[in-house]
């Protein structure tokens, strides 16, 4: 059969299209290339379906990101306004299920694998997917749901206790991260071959290099895709194979680098490089997100998950032992060879030399030779939780309430404060004139009595300040006694209520006190009149004709004309 007659057929048959093309891309890329290389070509190559293949990439490349954003939207949650479009994936179960977890790293797995096998033997796709900005929803996806996987496996006691599922689920998200950062790296291997390609035209290498940069920046904006991504492909190689065939700004390209080397994700992986375990595995296996990567397990927890694991482990090596022994000795039960390994401290060597030379400890001759192990009564199923992460220290609010293990510690610190009381140090009473309890208290006069007293002044004590009984001299008789009772009582009833008079009043109080006491000595005598200083106008005569001019001044002015002509015609008269 030639290839044309059969490539022919299979496609009016409807054998063959791009999911089987890839699928079989997918099975035979690494064992048989050729292969594959062939199918390729007989599907790629037909120019009679060349708008059918585009279909079927294009549905393809949607397909893809509907998976990505549904896979994000189950593990992270939908937005508001988003659109779930169904897929081959139950929705996330309420308890935790590991066997879903596996079927959402299998399914992501296999998605990117399918597009890179896509992208890897037939180039005209990668265009396409540059249209739809598939490049630039990779590392975000590839952060958010890993991240959240990761958070999910965290400390579950399901990981311990199915360790096959958990192995499988840890070896699948290791593979499906590198299938993502393959991905990419086919982006950034299209825009060094379009660099090199056009050489000759600056106009189409500026975009390229535009592009480029811009696969950088949004790999920056995601750090631990951006560091795993710079172990695989080394991004300083990368810039200078673009420096040396385009004209790129070095300055951008170093900001890349600088930005990477500032990255804490970047710092461990070189810590990972300087122990030799730089390889794609072991750096996938070091993900985690930041606040799960600096938390620090107490050895407690530590010890308890290493007995778990160890004690599963013995188990599985003792069994492995009793087969071990009982191909070569069918006819021994399992419990004999159990009881044998036991004397023998498990050395499967010296048990089979015993039992051949008939050479047994004596106590295991008292033991039947096809005794059968009876394994322990398994446990009781334990009833589904909704809650099955860690466990809270209490089981109801009343015991939380109740809780007095800390009543002793807050006691103990109360008793010690209370030594250092300082009660008297801020004490708001602004005047303690009256408290006989506050200790040095100001004396209103230090010089004993009998001797001559000085002036003092006492900041405690401001009647003469406040009290408005003190204003003037002249309401004081000669014995000293206030000649208005009614205004010094209110004096002192203000001076005794008002915590803190006003300052401006307290100082017009004692300026006008002060100009009561200290009349000026000579006053001038304000003049009436403007004019010389002799005379001044103020004799009898003059004052005399100034009051009769201001008796008999008119309460009008004689001059407006409308109303004397008006006064004129009322009287009979002919106006001027």
């Amino acid at each position: 059969m030639a290839p044309d007659f059969g490539m022919k057929k299979l496609l009016e048959k409807k054998l063959i299209n791009l999911p089987i093309v890839t699928t079989l891309g997918t099975l035979y890329k690494k064992s048989n290339l050729d292969f594959v290389n062939r199918v390729m070509l007989l599907y790629f190559d037909d120019t009679s379906q060349l708008d059918f293949q585009f279909k079927e990439v294009e549905q393809t490349i949607n397909q893809t990101l509907i998976a990505l954003d549904t896979i994000s939207g189950y593990l992270c949650g939908f937005k508001r306004d988003a659109v779930i479009v169904p897929i081959n994936l139950k929705p996330r179960p309420p308890v935790f299920n590991l066997e879903w977890v596996y079927s959402v790293v299998n399914y992501l797995l296999n998605t990117m694998h399918f597009l890179n096998v896509m992208l890897e033997f037939y180039k005209p796709s990668i265009e396409m997917c540059l249209e739809k900005d598939v490049p630039f929803r990779l590392p975000s996806a590839y952060v958010n749901n890993y991240r959240e996987l990761y958070e999910m496996l965290d400390d579950r006691d399901e990981v311990i206790i199915q360790p096959e599922l958990s192995e499988m689920i840890f070896d699948e998200i290791n593979l499906g991260r590198a299938e993502f950062v393959d991905t990419y790296h086919f982006f950034v291997t299209h825009c060094l071959d379009k660099a090199l390609k056009y050489m000759s035209d600056d106009k189409l290498q500026d975009q390229i290099v535009e592009m480029y940069l811009k696969l950088m920046n949004t790999a920056l904006d995601e750090e631990y895709f951006i560091c795993d991504y710079d172990v695989e492909y080394n991004i300083a190689s990368q810039n200078e194979m673009f420096e040396s065939c385009t004209s790129v700004d070095k300055t951008r390209t170093q900001f890349i680098l600088d930005c990477l080397l500032k990255c804490r994700r970047h710092k461990t992986l070189e810590k990972l490089a300087r122990l030799k375990r730089d390889t794609i595995e072991s750096v996938f296996k070091k993900f985690k997100p930041p606040e799960i990567e600096n938390e620090v397990e107490t050895p407690a927890a530590i010890a308890s998950k290493q007995a778990a694991i160890s004690e599963k482990n013995r188990e599985q090596e003792v069994e492995k032992m009793i087969k071990e022994i009982m191909e070569m000795f069918p006819h021994l039960g399992d419990g004999f060879v159990l009881a044998c390994l036991e004397a023998y401290d498990y050395n499967v060597a010296e048990v089979t030399n015993a039992i051949l030379e008939q050479n047994l400890q004596v106590q295991l001759y008292d033991i039947p030779f096809d005794q059968i192990r009876i394994p322990p009564d398994p446990l009781a199923n334990k009833p589904m939780v909704a809650y099955t992460g860690k466990k809270p220290d209490y089981d109801d609010a009343l015991k939380l309430l109740n809780d007095k293990k800390d009543m002793e510690r807050i006691k103990t610190f109360v008793l010690d404060g209370i030594q250092y009381s300082n009660d008297y140090l801020y004490d708001d009473e602004y005047d303690d004139r009256d408290f006989e309890h506050v200790p040095m208290k100001v004396a209103d006069n230090p010089i004993e009595e009998g001797e001559p007293s000085l002036p003092t002044f006492n900041p405690n004590r401001e009647e003469l300040a406040s009290d408005t009984s003190y204003t003037s001299e002249d309401e004081y008789d000669d014995q000293g006694k206030p000649v208005n009772k009614d205004t010094a009582a209110a004096g002192d009833n203000r001076s005794k209520m008002n915590f803190c008079e006003d300052p401006a009043v307290l100082r017009e109080r004692r300026e006008q006190r002060f100009r009561s006491k200290h009349p000026p000595k000579n006053p001038q005598q304000k003049a009436n009149v403007v004019g010389k200083p002799k005379g001044q106008g103020q004799d009898k005569n003059t004052q005399k004709a100034r009051d009769k001019k201001e008796t008999n001044k008119s309460s009008r002015a004689n001059h407006n004309r409308k109303s004397g002509a008006s006064w004129k015609r009322s009287r009979g008269m002919i106006p001027s």
